[in-house]
């Protein structure tokens, strides 16, 4: 195959038909098409023999495609046969808030994979003035705002939001810990959801099998169940008000 036609794909390490189907199936589940894979390389200096200067990453003038930055921070052997980072390849302006296969942005698959703190406090710093990075910065902010939760009840969230927008006091690991606790608290009400179902199923099929069944039961069986979802609420609460705490002593 002509590689001056085709594209490389860098997880295969195969060259592909930039018009063929292979290339649109890729693009639309959040890989990115580059003029020039050099531009998203690591920056490994410059070679220079006798007086003349010679570019190290001169060998990646090519046309390719770079995947999802949640496979890419997986794929160890991809970076040591091309010197290429997650962090490389946002500098090199692949964005965090990329759709991928399962309909999330890039930035929402590294949090929820457990992608090192370090290392994503440093990916939302390297984008943090950029205009969609401001914006979610903003809504995850509000969101945290409006959580339904005691501690901050006395305070106006908007108030709080325009006194925070405009002392600009919170960094990107502080946008980070709000953001994973936000992820934590939507976890848990799906959670949450999901054991209110399988409790009425539960329930339901019980009915169904015994008739007898004595109501006092019934009573203590949904009394055990509201018990079990009020310790995980609790549970989901002190989180609430540890990064709440921590939050308003930074800005105190």
């Amino acid at each position: 195959m002509d590689t001056q036609k085709t594209v490389l794909n860098i997880l295969t390490d195969r060259w592909i038909d930039p018009n063929g189907k292979l290339f649109q199936k890729l693009i639309h589940e959040g890989y990115k098409y580059v003029d020039r894979l050099s531009d998203y390389l690591e920056d490994i200096g410059t070679i220079y023999i006798t007086e003349f200067e010679l570019d190290p990453l001169a060998d990646f003038y090519y046309l390719a495609l770079i995947l999802p930055l949640s496979i890419l921070a997986n794929k160890l052997d991809i970076c040591k046969k091309i010197p290429i980072s997650v962090e490389s390849a946002v500098m090199g302006g692949i964005s965090l808030f990329t759709l991928e296969k399962n309909k999330r942005s890039s930035l929402q698959n590294l949090i929820q994979m457990n992608y090192s703190i370090d290392n994503l406090t440093t990916l939302i710093g390297i984008t943090w003035e950029q205009e969609k990075m401001k914006t979610w910065r903003n809504d995850t902010l509000m969101k945290f705002l409006h959580l339904p939760d005691l501690v901050l009840s006395k305070y106006k969230p908007n108030a709080l939001y325009n006194t925070f927008t405009k002392t600009d006091v919170l960094e990107p690991e502080h946008i980070l810990a709000l953001t994973r606790l936000l992820i934590s608290e939507e976890l848990l009400l799906d959670e949450l959801n999901s054991d209110k179902l399988v409790s009425e199923k539960l329930l339901s099929d019980d009915e169904l099998d015994s008739e007898e069944l004595d109501s006092d039961e019934l009573v203590s069986n949904e009394l055990d169940s509201n018990e079990l979802i009020l310790d995980k609420v609790d549970l989901g609460g002190i989180l609430v008000k540890t990064v709440r705490c921590f939050i308003l002593n930074a800005f105190s």
